[in-house]
């Protein structure tokens, strides 16, 4: 009997059995081996082994293995068995794979619809036996079987036949693939991923592909996988480059030029290829036809070539290839000129021969390229011994065919121009130039020279050419001098004026002259101070502050030290002071410097001390600063501030006082009763120097003295002044009134000299505390002021009479005085009403004013009442020309004759602020001057006796055409010759 077959059959190129033959095989030999009639199902061959119950019929059953699949890749299958058995029923089912002897058998187990199974690792074909059973013991064999293949074919691919690179996105796959089992079945595709999401749908296998490339430049990653029957998988892949982006070129010929003179040229040439990488050149000249190009050669940076004998633009083409057979075009062009220019006119100079410093040369070429193209080169071929080059204006360009020359000495000088053309072919030419000297300028020695007044100095005269170098005959010279002084005009011999002076001394020759400068000096020891002394005074013809300053501060600059022989200037300097014109102020400050002052002990609290041969220039320079610029100031209970403002807002008035923490009620009552009668008085004692610095110029009897305050005063924390106030408040106001908080400064400042009579000579405000008003009125107006103590009835009109003239007019209070009154204190007395006779006060600090007091109240009150004249005093520019400092005022004669001129003022002028009860109303314009004269001398109550006032007053009278207006200089006129009278000049009329 023919048994079933263990082991699969070989078919073709795999191992396993078709299923339908499987299937025929199964139903014969089940059949024969049995000896049962086979059944019209296939797989169920049944047998009867029992009789229960009289059932003998086996059951019937069928089975299928992985849903009748012919092939697996997994050794786990899956057997779906039915059965039926009408009679006793299917209880038990067993199973063998690859045999059916008993032994192969797995036990008996209750029938089930499926049954999990593990196949041997047997690769190809696998049958599996069933043997179901029924409750009568009757048995039903079926089989089915399925092929196992776990093994993945063999697959690979090439891209382009195997090409690295491709300038193409559409690629070529050629597939290998076996598979010697279950045989090839399909495949798939994915680009630049192995993502499920990236692969094509399965397809038949093929042994070629076309595939499409994503636009990527680089690197593409082509993945197919391929699958047999049996579901096994092989990935296989393969890489390519893409790169269908050409390479980038650049190239220049003879390093760029744009013409040569040389068939053969060399070519610089740079190309990148991100991608693929640069990979070959070639060339054409003057064509692009692919004929004319040569042969692809390596690419190289450089390339010689050999253009053809064509006179004009050559153009070389150049074609550079990638490795992915990109290819970029690149192009330029150079001019091929092998012809030299010609001259077509013969260089020459425009002066034959030169007597100035330069001419012009010029030349013409002429070429095929054009002239506008050629380049002209000047070269010295000749030029006189030891003579520098000469320099040209325009050289090696186009625009040098004219050119100016430019000589440094007298000779004959040959020239040659070169003409080149774009090729750099040439032609010369050659030019010869005479230059012959000419007399161009006048040298004077020395050129300066500082001469002692009075003295002499020799100068002389040198004529030379236009190259400033000596003639070779030199001509006579005529000698004239300006500035000061006298000159020889023959020798040049030059004596120096008596005073400072800048001199211009000249030497002429014909219409060409020379200068020099001669600064006539005082003859000081040290020249540079001597020179800086008369350039000053020359400017003007004096000594101003700021030049003074000058001179001081360069005193010692040298070597940080003042010599002996600076010490012994600075005081000759000084001692000159009526020659060279300085102010008086300037003269006292700087006297203040040189010739020491009691003050000079300290400075800012420390010691100094006067200056000396041997002082330091630092010491010198604070001596400056505490003088001329107010750095010294008072020692005080607050901190310096600057403080903004000016030092007058409209007119300074007794309104502005606002005494502040220092006791000095006797000051600020002395300047406002000034600032009252006179507000000229006031303004008369600041000069601005324009550098925030005031200079202060107060008395000794009768002779000025100056300081200098700056714009600092000291300040409580909310910023507003400690001492006086200044009407704006804080120190940012630019409404603040400065006057008299910079007068209490100044004061302090000078009592340090100890010229203030005080017993306490220190530079502090606490040391300018309580004292009495007609000091202060001496040392600000420069005359006397009178007091009159303890109040008799008999000084009651003295009273009075100031009041009326207004006079500058105090009053003093003693300890608890009464009547609203502060004491011991100063007021201003500011009026007197005649009607119900009293009198008006007002109080320097600025509030608590008194309501009006008569003359009892003032007796009983107070110790006393200054009066000073306001009006005789002139400011220091008043001074005439030449007066020295500290002489008295033009106007300080006695009292009387102050009174009469404060009258014949009030009365004539007629905006004068004099008011007096007693006086009538003002004249009217249309009264005769000869009426006004006679109301002058009336309402003044004196008579001249003078002879020259006398003959002033007859003559304005006597001039019916006198006008107000005009008066004004009259009175200039009258102050000088009242000033010049004798003090008794002017008597009371009784």
């Amino acid at each position: 009997m023919r048994l079933l077959p263990l082991f699969p059959v070989r078919r073709g190129s795999g191992w396993g059995v078709r299923k339908d033959e499987a299937r025929r095989r199964r139903r014969a030999a089940s059949g024969r081996r049995l000896g049962l009639e086979a059944l019209e199902d296939r797989r169920l061959m049944t047998a009867g082994v029992g009789d229960v119950g009289g059932d003998t019929t086996p059951p019937t059953a069928t089975v299928v293995i992985n849903g009748d699949a012919t092939w697996t890749n997994s050794r786990s299958v899956t057997a779906s068995l039915t059965a039926t058995d009408d009679l006793s029923g299917v209880t038990e089912m067993r199973y063998a794979i690859n045999g059916y002897a008993e032994a192969q058998y797995s036990p008996w187990e209750p029938f089930a619809t499926t049954k999990v199974l593990q196949l041997p690792s047997w690769q190809g074909a696998n049958y599996v036996n069933f043997q179901v059973r029924d409750a009568a013991g009757n048995v039903t064999w079926v089989w089915d079987s399925i092929a196992l293949d776990m093994v993945a074919p063999t697959a690979n691919l090439q891209i382009n036949q195997g090409a690295a690179m491709t300038n193409s996105r559409i690629v070529s796959l050629a597939l290998t693939a076996a598979d010697a089992n279950s045989g090839l079945a399909e495949m798939r595709f994915a680009i630049n991923g192995q993502a499920e999401e990236k692969y094509s749908a399965w397809e038949p296998f093929a042994a070629t592909k076309a595939l499409t490339l994503p636009n990527w430049q680089g690197t593409n990653w082509v993945n197919v996988q391929v699958r047999d029957r049996a579901g096994n998988v092989r990935l296989a892949y393969r890489s390519i480059i893409l790169d269908t982006v050409a390479p980038t070129v650049s190239f220049n010929i003879n390093g760029g030029v744009a013409l040569t003179n040389s068939r053969t040229v060399n070519l610089g040439l740079t190309a990148t290829d991100a991608t693929s990488g640069v990979a070959d050149m070639r060339f054409a000249i003057n064509s692009q036809a692919e004929e004319k190009y040569s042969a692809w050669e390596p690419f190289a940076t450089t390339k010689t070539l050999t253009l053809p004998n064509w006179q004009g633009a050559n153009w070389v083409n150049m074609q550079v290839r990638d490795r992915a057979g990109n290819v970029r075009f690149a192009y330029r062009s150079i001019v091929l000129d092998t012809v030299a220019p010609t001259v077509a006119q013969a260089a020459l100079a425009a002066d034959s021969p030169v007597t100035e410093t330069w001419t012009v040369l010029s030349v013409l070429g002429a070429d095929a390229s054009g002239e506008a193209k050629l380049v002209y080169t000047w070269t010295v071929s000749a030029m006189p011994s030891g003579a520098p080059a000469p320099s040209f204006s325009i050289n090696s360009s186009n625009a040098a065919k004219s050119t100016q020359v430019t000589f440094s000495q007298a000779g004959t000088y040959a020239f040659t121009a070169t003409i080149a053309d774009p090729a750099g072919l040439s032609v010369s030419s050659s030019a010869t130039v005479s230059v012959l000297q000419s007399l161009t300028s006048i040298q004077v020695t020395p050129g300066s020279a500082a001469v002692t007044i009075q003295t002499t100095r020799q100068f002389a005269a040198q004529g030379l050419d236009q190259f400033g170098r000596p003639l070779t005959s030199q001509p006579a010279f005529t000698w004239t001098v300006g500035g000061g002084g006298t000159v020889d005009s023959r020798s040049g011999l030059f004596t120096a004026p008596g005073l400072p002076a800048v001199s211009t001394v000249t030497s002429a020759a014909g219409a060409v002259t020379g200068t020099a400068t001669a600064t006539v000096v005082l003859g000081l020891n040290d020249l540079d101070l001597d020179l800086l002394t008369a350039t000053r005074f020359a400017n003007d013809s004096r000594i101003d502050r700021t030049e003074m300053l000058e001179i001081l501060r360069s005193t010692g600059a040298d070597d940080q030290l003042v010599d002996a022989y600076e010490f012994a200037d600075l005081k000759a300097i000084l001692n000159k002071a009526s020659l060279l014109q300085i102010p008086g102020y300037a003269r006292v400050l700087a006297d203040d410097v040189v010739n020491g002052n009691p003050a000079n002990a300290r400075y800012q609290g420390q010691t100094l001390g006067n200056l000396a041969a041997g002082s330091s220039a630092t010491q010198l320079n604070m001596l400056v600063d505490k003088w001329f610029l107010g750095a010294d100031r008072p020692a005080a209970a607050f901190p310096y501030q600057s403080f903004a403002g000016s030092l007058f807002v409209n007119n300074p008035t007794y309104t502005d006082m606002n005494q502040g923490g220092v006791g000095d009620c006797y000051l600020i009552a002395a300047l406002g009763a000034i600032a009252k009668s006179s507000p000229a008085a006031i303004e008369n004692i600041f000069i601005d120097n324009g550098d925030d610095t005031w200079t202060v110029r107060l008395y000794v009897g009768t002779t000025a003295d100056y300081l200098t305050v700056d714009r600092l005063l000291p300040a409580l924390p909310d910023g507003s002044p400690a001492y006086h106030a200044v009407g704006g408040g804080r120190f940012s106001n630019p409404a603040n009134e400065l006057w008299l908080a910079l007068a209490e400064k100044a004061y302090a400042q000078w009592n340090e000299t100890g010229r203030t009579g005080r017993s306490n000579p220190e530079n502090s405000y606490a040391s300018i505390s309580s004292g009495w008003m007609d000091t202060v009125s001496n040392q600000v107006l420069g005359n006397a002021a009178t007091t009159y103590w303890w109040l008799p009835d008999s000084h009651k009109q003295y009273l009075i009479a100031g009041i009326r003239e207004n006079k500058a007019v105090t009053y003093a209070t003693k300890k608890a005085p009464g009547n609203g009154l502060a004491g011991p204190h100063a007021y201003v007395v500011t009026g007197y009403d005649s009607t119900n006779d009293t009198f008006q006060l007002y109080n320097p600090w600025g509030d608590t004013h008194p309501g009006p007091l008569t003359y009892s109240q003032l007796r009983n009150s107070g110790q006393c009442f200054t009066i000073a004249d306001a009006w005789s005093t002139l400011p220091p520019t008043g001074l005439p020309s030449g007066a020295a400092v500290g002489q008295t005022p033009i106007l300080s004669q006695p009292d009387d004759a102050g009174v009469f001129l404060w009258h014949l003022r009030g009365v004539i002028i007629a905006d004068s602020p004099f008011r007096a009860p007693s006086h009538p109303a003002h004249m009217a314009a249309d009264q005769t001057a000869s009426r006004k004269m006679e109301l002058a001398k009336h309402h003044a109550s004196f008579r001249p006796s003078a002879p020259a006032v006398d003959a002033w007053f007859r003559a304005v009278a006597d001039d019916e055409s006198f006008q107000p207006a005009e008066f004004a200089q009259s009175w200039d006129e009258l102050s000088i010759i009242a000033a010049t009278a004798v003090a008794d000049a002017f008597s009371p009329k009784t």
